[in-house]
């Protein structure tokens, strides 16, 4: 009898440690990747990036880099940096006039105190970003058997964005010569703040796919001393459509 409970034990505990490692083999952290298909709401930024088919704005590629850990069913946190660029830098609008106090910006940096209108023919323009964020997931309705994150989820990510821009062209004060070569670039650090609603969908425990629909808010400063938007946009805010893959491990 003695045998037999300690063979029905030793079965048992088999079995309970089997399923302990199927429970948290894998299940706790993970890293991934996403691609966005991001819009700017901004029209000042919207005007140059966003490669809508409406307008002659250039395409933006944004892919996340995903970096997390489930702390159990219902929350997970992530390190989620990215990389916001335009893959090409040739501008098919037309002229834009822009109202500064130096009539002659191309060149230096000398207020006049004399508001005057340059126009300016843009021939290429680079837009190029990177937010830096922790995000937390929060999935109400997961009732899996594994501590992936899984269903529908709830999201917000803190952090700052990199933001690089230049501009090259002709341009000059409205009225006369405007084959005036120039080159501007300038960078800044802005804070970023992200809503998301997602879903996210856990197969064998081990591949993550997830959707999400997100807003950026990008709040920036004003400096309007150059025709860049990081000048003379008030935010970067854009709505963001992402695809993501992750691995557990």
């Amino acid at each position: 009898m003695k045998i037999k409970i300690v063979t029905v034990m030793l079965v048992l505990f088999c079995y309970a440690t089997s399923y302990s490692q199927a429970y948290y083999s894998g299940g706790k952290n993970y890293a991934g990747f996403g691609i966005s298909f991001d819009v700017f709401t901004n029209p000042e930024v919207s005007n140059y990036y966003n490669g809508a088919p409406s307008n002659n704005a250039l395409y933006v590629t944004d892919i996340t880099f995903t970096l997390g850990t489930n702390l159990n069913k219902h929350f997970a946190v992530e390190f989620a940096p990215s990389l916001i660029f335009t893959p090409s830098s040739v501008y098919g609008g037309g002229p834009v006039d822009y109202w500064d106090d130096d009539p002659y910006w191309w060149f230096d940096d000398s207020p006049t105190g004399t508001q005057t209108s340059n126009t300016y023919n843009l021939s290429n323009a680079s837009l190029f970003a990177i937010p830096l964020n922790l995000r937390v997931k929060y999935f109400p309705f997961n009732t899996s058997g594994s501590l992936y994150g899984s269903g529908l989820n709830l999201n917000l990510s803190l952090g700052a964005m990199y933001i690089y821009e230049s501009f090259t062209g002709t341009g000059g004060p409205t009225g006369s010569n405007l084959n005036q070569p120039f080159s501007l670039s300038s960078s800044t650090w802005a804070p970023d703040a992200v809503l998301g609603l997602g879903y996210t969908y856990s197969y064998n425990s081990a591949i993550l796919f997830g959707f999400n629909v997100n807003y950026r808010l990008v709040p920036m400063s004003l400096n309007r001393k150059s025709p860049l938007t990081i000048a003379n946009s008030g935010n970067y805010n854009s709505l963001n459509f992402d695809f993501s893959v992750a691995f557990g491990f």
